[in-house]
């Protein structure tokens, strides 16, 4: 009796996106190579794998499409001659009712190879999806993780091909798929193999309800690793709503408004403990309110929210410019009847909300004038808060707190819950705005302002108080509940058009007063905000240090970007060799410096350690100004240089950093925010295109990443340059905190931007070696700064999710 000499398909289920089925081998074959193939009726070839079962079968997988395909298993024999080959056409319907059929029958054997590539093999890819980000055009960007693992006797570094298609079999990426890291590395305890990881990214439709991501090898043979993951639809929007989940602002999330009162609101048992409480001072806040046709409704709630503060040395200052409105002119005079900190100033006519305050101000008693409007309300700890940290503070001159928006049916909807004092930030918006108090002494110093200021007067009023200021405290709770209504500001700045323009005016008269040669613009990037455009009087030399081993067609890509797209012409580049062992790579050191006279190369000979690599470059740069440059970097914008250097001008200005991109153009690095496991990238993957305006506008941080920093020449040696004990991590964020607690200002200019081609996987480590020393570091910046750790970062909040990235709310 003779063995049937047939490759047959049996048992055949889905599961996870993919077809699975039972190949009886004959024992025949056994010694044969087994091949399989599927394409489609065009001839396209589409994923599929055979997976080992046991000595005389083996599990066919292929993704589910919406096209028949045609199988094709041959067993090739030493010389590589098929001796047996089987052909299939899979319909989709038919594996999805054989699928039913053995599940309604509970087929064990079926059960036993649905999902049987779970567990990967060896020499096979295992794909993950990492994110998946929401732009603002239609498009998503999946960022994904390939690992393989095989031999490395047999291991050749082949090219591989990343492709998405869809059920249709053609592919969906919209644009070539961006690998930004390959890196093979040995595996530890192990005799002889080796693990490849490949990190990519692509760009597809946001309405792809489903696809397949699939490797293969550019030149491939029996022995080159391949792989493919179906994604189905479920999984696809589990993804892009967990990336809703992860970046949500606190000012769009729901829990805000669910949460007030448990989390936000103040007890009334705290504010009987605030009324019994013995301060070293007691300041009079003066709190000046702007009326003008108020609805007595608002009228009614603002004044409460103030006489019933926990705090009662105030006064209310009303000022009435509607005089005509017989019946708020007698609910104001009521108030005053009932209780007597209440002031009115009654005008013959509406001189526009600033001349309108200035009367407020003129009879004002109190130590602060703390500003109002008139159909808001305040949280009713609010002066307590503000007197407390001047116990604290006593040489506080301007105050400002958080704010959420009061919706017409009492909702608390929108906290803002804003950074630390940020300059730079204030001249791009007026983040400051409520709960804003200032010292009457300051403002009395001042000359009034003018009606040229109307809609942001505010704004205004903190760039006057702050350029005199002493000190500014920022009060990290919601002390402020902006109404909102029809023809309120709170419903947008449409509402009142003439205030953009005015607050553009406010940042100019700021810019000039502070004698800086610069333009306060209009935004391009983000509505109703605004840019400043410093002017340099010469360009003064910039030495451009970039760190390099070997990386030739890395390091010519960067010096390529800097050659054709700076206009700004005065600058060195010091390439630091740093032991380099290809011939390649010093023949491109003669050329690069035969071809361009801005680069020479310094060699620096020990270990890698980029504090070290960095300081000795500096000892060869001429310039007044030095940036530190990746060798993995390219310019974008042709200003970059120019930008730069005009922020560094400034003498209040220690570092400034860029806007670094990765190649799929979502956010590497806009800033770095300390958190409590330690400094990360802020905003790090959102599309550039997004309109969150901190991704945009200019702002001061508390460090930036030493991949493009610029520092002068005289901060640099006054701070004792880098900290080599940082060998590898933390050294731009020490350098940093030093440059910060000399006194200088930390900025990222959002305008400047740069491709940075690192991994989109951070905290990625090669060898057990590198893992330790970066924890070991991490040690050492807790230890030399725990002021940092101890409290909430300038620019996050205590209200944010400490564990995030986003501004999320906790």
């Amino acid at each position: 009796m003779h063995e049937d000499q047939t490759i047959r398909l049996r048992k055949m289920c889905r599961g996870g996106g993919k077809i699975y089925a039972l190949v009886d081998v004959p024992s025949c074959f056994a010694a044969c190579e087994l091949r399989i193939q599927s394409t489609l009726a065009d001839g396209a070839e589409v994923p599929s794998k055979l997976v080992p079962y046991d000595d005389r079968s083996k599990v066919m997988v292929l993704a589910v499409l919406d096209q028949t395909q045609t199988v094709t298993i041959s067993a090739l024999d030493a010389r590589g001659n098929v001796v047996c080959e089987a052909k299939r056409e899979i319909h989709p319907k038919v594996a999805k009712l054989s699928s039913q059929v053995h599940t309604f029958l509970r087929d064990e054997g079926m059960e036993k190879i649905r999902n049987f590539d779970v567990v990967v093999s060896f020499g096979e890819y295992w794909i993950d999806i990492t994110r998946v980000i929401i732009e603002q055009n239609g498009t998503n960007v999946v960022h994904c993780t390939a690992t393989c693992q095989s031999s490395a006797a047999s291991f050749e570094r082949p090219g591989i091909q990343v492709r998405i298609i869809d059920r249709a079999g053609r592919d969906a990426a919209l644009e070539p798929i961006t690998v930004a890291r390959d890196i093979t590395t040995e595996l530890p305890g192990t005799k002889g193999c080796v693990r490849r990881d490949v990190q990519f990214s692509a760009r597809i439709p946001a309405s792809l309800p489903s696809f397949v991501i699939w490797i293969q090898p550019t030149e491939p043979t029996a022995s080159t690793p391949r792989g493919f993951l179906s994604v189905e639809p479920h999984l696809i929007q589990w993804w892009r709503d967990m990336w809703y989940a992860w970046m949500q602002p606190a000012a769009y999330d729901q829990k805000y408004t669910d949460r007030f009162q448990l989390d936000w609101e103040v007890s009334r048992a705290t504010l009987e403990v605030q009324r019994r409480t013995q301060l070293k001072v007691r300041p009079k806040f003066s709190i000046i309110v702007p009326l003008y046709n108020t609805p007595l409704q608002y009228l009614d709630e603002m004044v409460l929210s103030v006489l019933n503060q926990s705090y009662d040395n105030l006064e209310l200052v009303l000022v009435n410019a509607s005089p005509q409105n017989e019946e708020l002119a007698d609910a104001v005079a009521a108030w005053q009847q009932r209780d007597e900190r209440i002031v009115v100033v009654t005008l013959d006519q509406n001189l526009g909300i600033t001349l309108n305050t200035n009367e407020g101000i003129r009879v004002a008693t109190g130590d602060f004038l703390c500003f109002l409007d008139h159909d808001d309300v305040l949280a009713l700890d609010a002066l307590f808060c503000y007197a407390q940290a001047l116990d604290e503070y006593p040489t506080t001159d301007l105050f400002y707190s958080d704010e959420d928006h009061l919706e017409e049916d009492g909702r608390h909807t929108w906290p803002y819950f804003k950074p630390d004092w940020n300059p730079d930030l204030l001249m791009g918006m007026n983040y400051v705005c409520h709960f804003l108090a200032v010292r009457k002494s300051v403002v009395d110093a001042l000359e009034p302002p003018t009606s040229e200021f109307d809609g942001a007067q505010d704004h205004h009023m903190t760039f006057r108080v702050a350029e005199k200021a002493r000190n500014i405290y920022h009060c990290r709770r919601v002390l402020y509940h902006w109404r909102v209504h029809p023809g309120s500001t709170a419903s947008g700045v449409d509402e009142k058009p003439y205030a953009v323009e005015a607050g553009r005016l406010a940042v100019q008269a700021h810019l000039d007063r502070c004698g800086e040669h610069a333009r306060a613009i209009h935004s391009e990037r983000v509505p109703n905000r605004y840019e400043v455009i410093y002017e340099l009087d010469d360009e003064p030399l910039v030495s451009i240090l970039i760190p390099n081993k070997d990386a030739v067609q890395v390091l010519d890509g960067c010096l390529a970007s800097i050659r054709t797209k700076t206009d700004y012409q005065n600058y060195e580049v010091i390439i630091i060799e740093n032991n380099s062992t290809n011939d390649e790579t010093f023949a491109y050191y003669e050329r690069a410096q035969l071809e361009d006279p801005h680069v020479r190369v310094v060699y620096y000979e020990g270990d890698f350690n980029f504090a070290k690599i960095n300081n000795f470059g500096a000892t060869f740069a001429c310039g007044e100004y030095l940036l530190m440059l990746n060798n993995d970097t390219a310019v974008i914008t042709p200003h970059w240089l120019t930008r730069m250097v005009s922020l560094c001008a400034r003498e209040s200005t220690g570092v400034v950093g860029a806007k670094l991109l990765y190649p799929d153009n979502t956010v590497q690095h806009v800033g770095v925010m300390n958190l409590p496991e330690g400094p990360d990238h802020v905003n790090r993957f959102i599309p550039n295109d997004n309109p969150q305006e901190m991704i945009h506008l200019l702002q001061d941080v508390s460090a930036v990443t030493g991949a493009c920093l610029l520092t002068p020449r005289s901060v640099f040696d006054e701070v004792g340059g880098l900290d080599e004990r940082f060998e590898v991590d933390y050294n731009d964020i020490d350098f940093c905190w030093k440059v910060g607690e000399a006194g200088y200002r930390l900025v990222v200019d959002p305008s400047v931007q740069l491709y940075h081609y690192e991994s989109i996987s951070r905290g990625f480590h090669t060898s057990r070696q590198s893992a330790l020393r970066f924890e070991r570091e991490k040690g050492m910046l807790r230890l030399r700064w725990p002021k940092q750790f101890a409290y909430a970062d300038p620019m996050g909040s205590p209200n944010f999710d400490q564990r995030s990235l986003y501004y999320r709310l906790k």
